[in-house]
């Protein structure tokens, strides 16, 4: 991956070019991944849940009816729903495995598997007995090895071995293995955020797009507008990437939304 030139929020903030295209788009598209990019990362997904100001913010951005925001997250579906089904918002889950429109149930985006999930399953259950603090989160079409919480040196002796037997999985299953921050994640093979964002902009034109994440799973998304005209993508925190621009930490990001209600 060729690492760009990216620049600090403050002066994303400050561009007048983003500020100059989102007021005068007609149709605007908003896509935010959610751990990590809306909310810092913690040690244990169910401690992630949305704050009052968090949820008064995406509400505000989806009043605006030049505004399609989509929260395009790697969480669960349920939980995802759960959270902020609520809000009028769409909402894509499990790298794009699952979508749901506001009033409007879920849906599959194709035809996936998940019986390749129980080897899987079984070797990260093994895994996580010889990590302490580590554990295994199961969704529908997808499952993690958290490791935020284990001792790094327990991590370095177990990671480039577990690597090579998911990939000898591999082989023989239709997956893919992604490394994230702090989190192995085995997925269906072909779904990810690029082909969720490629969906999406078949559905309609948009004269603005505004992309944020943080992990490796966005740089599908962000590679997939890379070409798009009006298009400005912010990866949070460190490491290579293919946004434009740069974001410290959620925080940042919730500043940087809200100057659009201001």
């Amino acid at each position: 991956m060729t690492e760009k030139k990216y620049t600090d929020l403050i002066e994303i903030i400050s561009a007048t070019d983003i500020a100059e295209s989102y007021y005068k788009a007609q149709n605007r598209l908003l896509l935010l991944d959610y751990d990590g990019t809306l909310t810092p990362l913690m040690p244990l997904p169910e401690l992630a849940a949305p704050g009052e100001d968090l949820l008064v913010l995406l509400y505000r951005l989806t009043q605006d009816p030049k505004n399609s925001v989509y929260i395009i997250s790697g969480r669960e579906y349920m939980t995802l729903g759960k959270w902020l089904g609520h809000i009028p918002l769409n909402l894509v889950a499990e790298h794009g495995a699952w979508i749901k429109s506001p009033d409007e149930d879920w849906n599959p985006s194709a035809d996936l598997s998940a019986e390749w999930i129980a080897p899987v399953k079984e070797l990260l259950d093994d895994y996580s007995s010889k990590c302490e603090g580590s554990f295994v989160e199961l969704k529908s079409y997808s499952i993690a090895w958290h490791y935020r919480n284990a001792d790094p040196g327990s991590v370095n002796a177990l990671f480039d071995l577990l690597i090579a037997d998911l990939e000898n999985l591999a082989k023989q299953l239709p997956i893919n293995i992604i490394k994230g921050n702090k989190v192995v994640e085995i997925k269906n093979k072909g779904v990810n955020k690029g082909t969720a964002v490629e969906r999406i902009l078949r559905e309609q034109g948009f004269d603005f797009i505004l992309a944020c994440g943080d992990d490796t799973t966005d740089e599908d998304m962000f590679l997939q507008l890379v070409k798009t005209e009006n298009a400005f993508t912010v990866k949070v925190g460190e490491g290579e990437t293919y946004a434009r621009y740069k974001a410290a930490n959620p925080a940042h990001i919730a500043q940087f939304l809200q100057q659009f209600l201001d």
